[in-house]
This record gives structure tokens, C-alpha cells and sequence, in this order.
């Protein structure tokens, strides 16, 4: 069984230190869990994925155009990334991790 809690890493930023984290809650089952937290403070959850994909759809209705170049830059999650690259018009993504673990492991959905 794996842990129940990881750091898969962090690293130090102007405004404190940036945490990727993987844990699982017993009550979901064997499901991972990630989390991005700037010290105390969450900032993103896989649990609770909807406000980051919404970034990626209302954004691309604002623009027209077809074969649009979209530039997704955060704190390496993806699910920003994942939804532009889903969108009809959106035909070029380019992620910019902040996490050397997202540079090494693939996108949600994308394994």
C-alpha cells in the first residue's frame, strides 16, 4: 500500500516555498489526491478540478480565430493545459511546469 501522504517536491519562490504534495483519503478509495500549496495556503487540488479547466473555456470563447496557438502557464497541475488542448480552435499547447515532478510525469488524462 502506497503512503498516505508524499511531497513530491518543492522549491523555494519570492513569495514562500511551492509544494506539490500526493495523498490518498481513505473514504475515496485508491485514488491519488495532488495538491499545490504556496506554505500553508492550497492552491490547487485534483480533487476539484473544475475552476482550472473553466480558465481554458472561458478564455478560448473570448478569442476568434481557427488553428489558435494557446499558452497555458501555472503551476503545473494541467488541467488547464488539458482543456485548451481538447478545444476545437486550440491547436498548438505549450505547458511551462513550475514543478521539475510535472516535467518528468504526465498531464491529467494523459497517460
Amino acid at each position: 500500500m502506497p503512503p498516505l501522504f508524499e511531497e513530491l517536491d518543492s522549491q523555494d519562490s519570492p513569495l514562500g516555498e511551492i509544494s506539490l504534495r500526493r495523498r490518498q483519503i481513505p473514504a475515496f478509495g485508491d485514488r491519488d489526491i495532488y495538491e499545490v500549496k504556496l506554505g500553508e495556503e492550497f492552491l490547487m487540488s485534483s480533487m476539484f478540478v473544475e475552476a482550472e479547466e473553466a480558465l481554458s473555456t472561458l478564455g478560448l470563447e473570448q478569442v476568434n480565430g481557427e488553428d489558435l496557438s494557446v499558452v497555458v502557464g501555472g503551476l503545473g497541475l494541467g488541467y488547464t493545459a488539458v482543456a485548451a488542448l481538447k478545444d476545437d480552435l486550440s491547436r498548438t499547447g505549450i505547458v511551462n511546469p513550475a514543478s521539475s515532478f510535472t516535467r518528468t510525469h504526465p498531464l491529467p488524462g494523459q497517460a
